[in-house]
C-alpha cells in the first residue's frame, strides 16, 4: 500500500466526504475515486459506506487511517527537524501546559528559557490538564505543568512540585459582588453568571458542589473557552460573570485584567498544587532540573 494512499484514507473519513477531502488535499475527486477503490482491492474489503450523511470508516478502515494518521506524523516530524536544523535550531523541547497557566505563568518561563539556552526550539502544546498528562505518556511530549487533584502517582512519570496553589472565585473589580458592603454570601452566587474554561475540573466541580449543598442547585454558565485562557481573562474583566481559578496564575494577572478574588463566608479547602511532570527517562536530564528552578523563579516572583 501507498503510504500516501493511506494519508488519503484518513483525510477522507476526518472529512466524512470524497469532496471535501479532494478539496483539502488540492486533487480532483475522481483521483480521489480512483485512489479508494485501490486501498479497497489492496485491503479486500470495504473501507467505509457511503449515506446521505456522509462518509462512515467501516473497522478496517479506521485501522488503516490510524496508520495514515501516524505516517503524516512522522512526515510533518521529520520536516520539522530538518527545518529547525537549517536555521540553527536542532534542539527541540516539548512542554504541554494547561491554559490559564499558559495565559499567565508561561510567558516568563518561556522567555527565562530560551535567555538560558538559545539553541533550542521550544514546542508548547497549550490544552487541558489531563489532555497533556496522556501526550507526556504517549512520548508525544517532554515536560508538562499541570496541576494534580490527587497523590496518585502515574506509572512511567515523575512530578515535583513546583508551587503551592489553591482555587478561589474571581471577578472583575466592577462586578456588583465585588463591592458589596457586607460579608459575601453563597446564595448570593445563585444568579450568577459563569465563565468557565470547559474542562470540568475537579476543583470547578468542589465550588459547584458547595453551592448545590447550600441550596444554589442551577448554575448559569455562559460562556465555555475551550482551553482558551487569554479570552477568558478578557471576558472576566468585563465585569459580568464570575470563574473559578486557581490563585497563584492569577497574582501575575489580576492587576492588568482588574481582577479580584471573592471572599466568602465559606473557605474553599481543595489544593491546587502545580508540578512538573516527566517521563522517567526524563528525571535527570539536565532540562529537567532547570525547568524545575525556572518554574520555582517565577513562582516566587509572583509571591513576593
Amino acid at each position: 500500500m501507498d503510504p500516501k494512499h493511506l494519508f488519503y484514507l484518513s483525510v477522507v473519513l476526518e472529512k466524512g466526504s470524497l469532496t471535501e477531502a479532494a478539496k483539502h488535499l488540492a486533487v480532483t475527486q475522481p483521483t480521489l475515486t480512483r485512489v479508494m477503490s485501490t486501498l479497497e482491492m489492496q485491503a479486500g474489503t470495504t473501507l467505509f459506506s457511503r449515506s446521505r450523511y456522509g462518509v462512515k470508516g467501516t473497522p478496517v478502515g479506521e485501522a488503516l487511517a490510524r496508520e495514515g494518521r501516524a505516517i503524516q506524523r512522522n512526515v510533518e516530524a521529520a520536516t520539522s527537524i530538518a527545518s529547525r536544523h537549517r536555521i540553527g535550531l536542532d534542539k527541540e523541547l516539548r512542554i504541554g501546559v494547561g491554559p490559564l497557566l499558559a495565559a499567565t505563568v508561561m510567558p516568563e518561563v518561556q522567555n527565562r528559557l530560551l535567555a538560558a539556552n538559545p539553541n533550542i526550539s521550544l514546542s508548547i502544546e497549550v490544552s487541558r490538564p489531563t489532555k497533556v498528562i496522556d501526550e507526556l505518556i504517549d512520548n508525544e511530549l517532554d515536560f508538562a505543568l499541570a496541576p494534580s487533584a490527587t497523590n496518585r502517582q502515574i506509572p512511567g512519570c515523575v512530578r515535583t512540585k513546583v508551587a503551592d496553589d489553591s482555587i478561589g472565585i474571581y471577578c472583575s473589580t466592577t462586578h456588583p459582588l465585588a463591592n458589596l458592603n457586607r460579608p459575601l454570601e453563597v446564595n448570593d452566587l445563585a444568579t450568577a453568571r459563569w465563565l468557565s474554561l470547559g474542562h470540568g475540573s475537579p476543583f470547578e466541580r468542589e465550588v459547584m458542589d458547595l453551592l448545590a449543598e447550600e441550596g444554589v442547585s442551577k448554575i448559569r454558565t455562559q460562556v465555555v473557552y475551550r482551553n482558551e485562557g487569554y479570552l477568558l481573562l478578557e471576558g472576566l474583566k468585563a465585569g459580568l460573570h464570575l470563574s473559578v481559578l486557581p490563585h497563584l496564575p492569577m497574582q501575575l494577572v489580576k492587576q492588568h485584567y482588574q481582577l479580584k478574588p471573592l471572599e466568602l463566608n465559606r473557605s474553599l479547602s481543595q489544593a491546587r498544587d502545580i508540578f512538573l511532570w516527566a517521563r522517567e527517562e526524563m528525571a535527570d536530564h539536565p532540562m529537567h532540573l532547570q525547568l524545575q528552578e525556572i518554574f520555582k523563579e517565577v513562582v516566587a516572583s509572583v509571591e513576593s
